[in-house]
């Protein structure tokens, strides 16, 4: 089944007056200086998704509109709308939910929610059938390992296993917060698979082709780190990664980037074998869906934040990925279609797209072009370098000032840094010139 969210309609919900988001079907990239919305865009679509989600489960998990979601203009509240518009089982579906002000109590009407209670009851019977294909909803939020327990070694034995398919929406708003959910998930299989290798056991088929699914997600995300398999060590009773050249390590006991990206990866992966247990090791590159993720780049080092958004739609092909970044690292790998900036003027709020091409830009041009950053910082050693470029350009490096700047950067970086070779490679290239354009002119 097709889950994809189009459109998303703000009405006076924190800081937007009125704002519309259209998402990109594969992959959206929300980026806005701190404090300009980010968030409350993804928070906006958890909301409205979390009413459909919730429907499916009759099991309500998220509050609605929230008091302090309602916007307030010198010290009035006007009433707080969200609509969001899907695409569900091949049909536009649309659904809306209001609080008419910080103090009044939240509207679910059935009108308003008739487009989510129609698709939740499609979800139902999708289900049901045996075989079918259950889209994911799920939302990482910025803070989603500041409380967790993912990272702990010892964990309680669970003494029942999760039942059926809808375990793959437990705690869907707040994924990671619960470590248990997912190393009971991966326990209880890999014992499974475990006990195939005594006499008169079964294959474990099932199970094996779900950790897969799980593993090769991981594996594919790690791919720039040299770490690689994930694993459980009974006798630890946590999870384990493997890398080529140091072996096995807990998850707990390595960097904040590697843990970060394995706990989230592995928990999106579970999720979509737990839907969708029916396609066995393709369960994570076939499951359709819509996940969220704030500060995509969380912990990681440039070089991963350059690969991270083509690693995870390489493992996860089917899912519509909306984020947010303040890395130009990360934007310089993205089409321009698929970015959103958001700016706010006195009344009014923006979303658009670039006016041109970010993926294959320099860094620097993008946090210049699309963030509206200097890439200079404002120090004094950048600004004298900078000076000092101007005078090589003038002929000027000779001059009692220019011998000071030069002394100055000299002291600063060092005869053999990149900065300072460059700089002498420009003052021979200025004087190839000037001694040109003499012989030109004699």
């Amino acid at each position: 089944m097709t889950l994809r969210v189009d459109t998303l309609r703000l009405n006076n919900f924190r800081c937007f007056r009125e704002a519309e988001l259209s998402l990109h079907p594969r992959l959206t990239v929300i980026v806005a200086d701190n404090g300009m919305g980010k968030t409350a865009l993804l928070d906006a679509l958890a909301t409205g998704m979390a009413e459909l989600v919730d429907a499916m489960l009759d099991n309500r998990h998220s509050s609605g509109i929230l008091p302090g979601d309602v916007r307030t203009s010198q010290g009035a509240n006007d009433p707080a709308r969200l609509t969001i518009n899907t695409l569900c089982e091949e049909k536009q579906v649309e659904w809306s939910l209001t609080r008419q002000s910080a103090k009044s109590p939240m509207r679910r009407g059935s009108k308003l929610l008739a487009g989510a209670l129609q698709a939740a009851e499609a979800l139902k019977r999708q289900a049901e059938a045996p075989g079918s294909t259950l889209p994911l909803f799920t939302y990482y939020q910025s803070t989603r390992f500041a409380q967790s327990t993912f990272f702990d070694q010892k964990h309680p034995e669970m003494k029942k296993a999760p039942e059926g398919r809808y375990d793959g929406f437990t705690d869907y708003l707040t994924p990671l917060s619960n470590a248990a959910h997912f190393n009971d998930w991966y326990a209880i299989r890999w014992r499974a698979v475990a006990k195939t290798t005594a006499p008169g056991a079964g294959s474990g088929g099932e199970a094996l082709a779900e950790l897969s699914s799980v593993r090769n997600a991981v594996r594919t995300v790690l791919s720039p780190t040299g770490w690689s398999e994930i694993d459980w060590d009974d006798k630890q009773g946590c999870v384990v990664v493997e890398h080529s050249e140091r072996g096995r390590l807990p998850l707990s006991l390595l960097s904040s980037g590697i843990r970060s990206m394995v706990a989230l990866t592995a928990d999106l992966a579970h999720r979509c074998a737990s839907l969708n247990p029916h396609m066995g090791e393709d369960a994570a590159s076939k499951t359709p869906g819509v996940v969220l993720i704030d500060e995509v780049d969380l912990h990681l080092h440039p070089s991963w934040q350059q690969s991270v958004i083509e690693l995870l739609q390489s493992a996860f092909t089917e899912l519509q990925l909306v984020l947010t970044t303040h890395s130009p690292q990360v934007l310089s790998t993205v089409y321009a279609e698929s970015v959103r900036i958001v700016k706010h003027d006195a009344e009014e709020s923006y979303i658009n797209t670039p006016a041109f091409q970010t993926r294959g830009v320099e860094s620097a041009d993008v946090l210049a072009q699309i963030m509206g950053v200097d890439p200079i910082p404002q120090v004094s050693e950048a600004q004298d370098l900078q000076r000092f470029r101007s005078m090589i350009e003038e002929g000027a490096t000779d001059s009692v000032n220019g011998t000071k700047l030069r002394g100055r950067l000299l002291d600063h970086f060092g005869e053999d840094h990149p900065l300072m070779l460059d700089c002498a490679r420009l003052e021979r290239f200025v004087a190839f010139k000037r001694r040109q354009k003499s012989e030109e002119s004699s």
